[in-house]
């Protein structure tokens, strides 16, 4: 069993599973273990300090924080004295020198997650930057094994590329509290990292995302991780320049060669996997649009060519010009449109569809109240407000009832449905935190029998092509 542990305002690591260590008076290191269960030394090793373990299906974090700041977090009636350190019986590896082993424990709970990120945040003023990085970014085993999970690849259209089946977008990280709420970068790129450790594989991102903060902020999170990324970001969206105005829409060769330049400086990358371009541009000729695309395929810089946000025709008007490798529509349970003429049209002609907002902007999570306000985006979202969001809210309710079915939150209901529909190569949901991404994770790897499928088409008002 994993333990992670963590010493903060500990004069000396103490002898024992932690000797070896080579700057043993740093008070800021992590030591990793084999210790198992719910842990408090009997004496605190300062005043109000003292040393708390928690256990995630098979992975520990230990941490030095105030006293009570754990139950404080929601851990009450959790913690032992005195417990075990010992978890292995005598002839049995750490998964860190052998091969693993199974383990009892079930999948933690939604519920933990929340403890968990609670407890975490509360000790962040008192953590290093690359020590905050390293407990956010905790891994449910997710397997009997104990191993990593893994999530299955698909290969993106013809592009050659093979993508994870769910991908992690980072609107959110841009960091705009008007948009998405507040965010903080160091759970960001910690959402980044576990979303690797996860095996998702794909992270989309844009340059209007936080004028391009949001990129900035994956670029540091894959650092020395290039070879496990693919990375899709976007052209075409000029930032605003007053509060409240839309941002203006310019796919011409100049602005796309200039935000490329951009794009790859801020990722810090020398090429770009997946570059799409984020809306249609009307003032622009489509063949303006692919030619400068297509050079900068040429050059090495990006590797394969995308668009958002279009429609058949406009689709259809771009494949003139040059290749077309993947589309990114809006697709959800509650936003179907795309399996009208899209999905079909790319699936004829071999085009990955790589589909953003599976959550519907929260709603599909089950997280929202019947009296809940919202003051980002969505306040002037028809979805959310009035009789529209009380009929949603109606669907989410019946959704949960299937959910709990198979022991999953309707969240992953929602994504493993979308994840499996005909068509769609990866479905992109945003996350500000690690244990969103793990919750998300926990969409796929498992499948929705064709009687629930019904029901479920049943609930959202007949199959799509149907509403």
């Amino acid at each position: 069993m994993l333990v992670k542990r963590i010493f903060l305002g500990c004069p000396r690591i103490p002898d024992g599973p932690a000797a070896g260590l080579s700057a043993c008076g740093n008070p800021r290191k992590i030591h990793e273990s084999t210790d198992r269960g719910l842990i408090r030394t009997p004496t605190p090793l300062s005043p109000g300090v003292g040393r708390h373990t928690f256990s995630i299906s098979g992975v520990s974090e230990t941490s030095m924080t105030p006293c009570g700041a754990a139950e404080k977090a929601g851990f009450e009636g959790r913690f032992e004295q005195n417990a075990p350190v010992d978890n292995f019986k005598p002839g049995e590896q750490s998964p860190r020198r052998g091969s693993p082993q199974p383990r009892a424990d079930p999948p933690f709970t939604i519920r933990e997650h929340r403890r968990i990120g609670l407890l975490t945040r509360s000790l962040r003023p008192m953590m290093t930057e690359r020590v905050f990085h390293r407990v956010l970014c905790v891994l449910d085993p997710g397997s009997p094994s104990g191993n990593r999970p893994t999530v299955n690849q698909r290969l993106l259209g013809e592009s050659g590329i093979r993508v994870s089946a769910v991908a992690l977008g980072t609107w959110a990280m841009g960091g705009d509290v008007a948009v998405w709420g507040h965010t903080d970068d160091r759970e960001s790129m910690a959402a980044i990292q576990q979303a690797l450790d996860c095996g998702i594989n794909l992270i989309d991102t844009a340059p209007i995302y936080g004028d391009g903060h949001a990129e900035e902020i994956v670029g540091k999170a894959v650092s020395g991780r290039r070879d496990e990324v693919v990375i899709a970001t976007k052209c075409g969206l000029v930032p605003p320049e007053r509060d409240g105005d839309l941002p203006r829409r310019d796919l011409s060769a100049t602005r796309i060669q200039r935000e490329c330049e951009a794009s790859l400086r801020r990722l810090r990358v020398e090429v770009i996997d997946i570059y799409l371009c984020h809306w249609p541009d009307p003032e622009t000729p489509v063949r303006e649009t692919m030619e400068a695309l297509m050079t900068l395929r040429d050059q090495g810089k990006i590797r394969a060519i995308g668009l958002s946000n279009f429609g058949c025709e406009r689709l259809a008007a771009a494949r003139e010009f040059g290749s077309i490798h993947c589309l990114q529509p809006p697709f959800s349970m509650l936003n179907r449109r795309a399996a009208d003429d899209l999905l079909p049209y790319c699936q004829e002609h071999q085009i990955g569809v790589l589909c953003y907002g599976p959550l519907a902007k929260g709603l599909l999570t089950g997280k929202f109240e019947r009296d809940a306000k919202f003051d980002d985006l969505r306040n002037q979202d028809p979805d959310f407000n009035g009789a529209r969001f009380q009929g949603n809210l109606d669907i989410v309710d019946e959704l949960k009832k299937v959910a709990i079915k198979y022991d999953k939150t309707v969240a992953q209901l929602a994504i493993n449905w979308t994840a499996t529909f005909p068509g769609i190569a990866a479905p992109i949901f945003g996350a500000k935190r690690p244990s969103q991404v793990r919750e998300n994770v926990g969409g796929i790897g498992w499948e929705i029998s064709r009687e629930d499928r019904d029901r479920i088409d049943q609930i959202l008002g007949g199959p799509p092509g149907a509403i």
